[in-house]
């Protein structure tokens, strides 16, 4: 971002120079919240799986697609935003991601059978794959280099913050209220938080176009070749886990509901720590 185009976000609050104005942390913070609807409405599902199996008439292993969907569908359709979206505003394309969790949680509260539940979640790893293909980034883009690093850390918080709300609520909302009702809820939540992200962000214009060439240029660094493996058997390693958690924690580990739960809570604290750490540390290490 060049710095005229910082002036423009930045001069909405009397700040001391070089410091961030209180509306470019208002939109940070609203990118994590987008973050952490996102991971959220990713976990939940795992919190009910055996409710969705039995309402549905469905096996529990077809049950765990509704995990698996949105993983494979933000793997395909990571590359196709980035490339397709071109030189569109990233404000009004985070928005647009809002609207498709939206439209996801929506669709699934209401879904008469597996199927549309399914295809609900397609619209959901769309929004994933966007969303993290597109916004990390913009933490230095809002914040400028000084606070482009917090500015980050604050938004993959929301990834955490996320996992801590995603995996317990499924369980606890699910028993209260019922699968659907949840679902719904989440919609709700997306629709302020997509509401938000429009009154807050600034324009975030783009400065050049992304093809799919670029993207396999990427491949030739090694070290962001170790990092997207690393990345890739982190990830399978996550979803084959948490995926059939719940019921091997309650039937195998025969384990109360509410023990389960603090375990979810547990995990989802570590990574928000663990994400949080990070930026103090590797400024330690690097000097």
């Amino acid at each position: 971002m060049s710095p005229s185009e910082l002036v423009d976000i930045h001069s909405t609050d009397p700040s001391p120079p070089g410091s961030p104005s209180a509306r470019v942390w208002a939109g940070v913070s609203s990118l994590a919240l987008g973050a952490a609807i996102i991971v959220t409405t990713e976990f939940t599902p795992v919190g009910f799986l055996p409710d969705v199996s039995r309402d549905l008439n469905v096996s529990l292993g077809t049950a765990g697609l509704m995990v698996l969907v949105p993983g494979l569908s933000a793997a395909v359709a990571a590359p196709m935003v980035i490339v397709g979206a071109g030189r569109l505003d990233r404000r009004l394309l985070i928005v647009v991601l809002s609207v498709l969790v939206l439209v996801s949680n929506g669709v699934a509260a209401v879904a008469p059978n597996f199927g549309v539940v399914v295809m609900a979640r397609v619209f959901l790893g769309v929004a994933i794959g966007g969303f993290w293909a597109v916004v990390p980034p913009l933490g230095f883009r809002l914040a400028g280099p000084q606070a482009g690093t917090r500015a980050t850390s604050i938004i993959l918080a929301g990834l955490s913050v996320g996992t801590v709300v995603g995996l317990p609520a499924g369980q606890f909302f699910g028993n209260l209220i019922g699968w659907r009702l949840t679902f719904a809820a989440s919609a709700a939540l997306a629709a302020l938080i997509g509401i938000g992200q429009l009154m807050v962000l600034p324009r975030i214009p783009t400065t050049g176009r992304m093809t799919f060439g670029h993207l396999g240029e990427v491949f030739r660094v090694p070290i962001a070749r170790t990092i997207l493996i690393a990345g890739d058997v982190a990830a399978t390693g996550q979803f084959a886990a948490s995926t059939f958690v719940t019921p091997f924690l309650l039937q195998n580990a025969e384990m109360s509901s509410g023990f389960a739960t603090l375990l979810f809570v547990a995990y989802g604290l570590a990574g928000v720590l663990g994400t949080l750490a990070g930026p103090p540390w590797w400024s330690a290490t690097a000097c």
